[in-house]
């Protein structure tokens, strides 16, 4: 955390100090400088790569969940013989949020299509 901060001083030597300076010191200041534009402009690129893959996964993960809603979907109203309303596909996606796959999955599988309407109506399913 300090490291900004020293820098910071380093670059803040007055030109006339920094010219009586020993070539070491003023040649370790100069590197520094360097070294510490260095490090910023990588670890800027590195946020942005890290931006872009961030993005470009949280795109698959939507991804798969918008295919997972649309089969589960699809299978709930073939259950239930008929479209699903537009309540019963939003508790469905909520379901699907809070509970996970494989458990609205054993309800889909195990329930009648009057038990499944009815869980599908009910907030606090389980």
């Amino acid at each position: 955390m300090a490291l900004p901060w020293l820098v910071r001083l380093s670059f803040e030597v007055p030109a006339e100090l920094l010219a009586r300076l020993p070539s070491e010191e003023r040649d370790f200041i100069m590197e520094t400088r360097e070294w510490y534009e260095q490090a910023l402009k990588q670890a800027e690129e590195r946020g942005i790569e890290r931006g872009i893959e961030r993005g470009i996964e949280r795109g698959i993960e939507r991804g798969i969940e918008r295919g997972q809603l649309r089969m589960t979907a699809r299978l709930c109203a073939m259950r239930l013989g008929r479209p699903l309303a537009e309540a019963e596909h939003a508790a469905l996606a909520s379901l699907l949020d809070r509970l996970g796959e494989e458990r609205v999955g054993e309800a889909l599988l195990s329930f009648s299509a009057e038990a499944l309407a009815a869980w599908l109506a009910d907030p606090s399913a389980r």
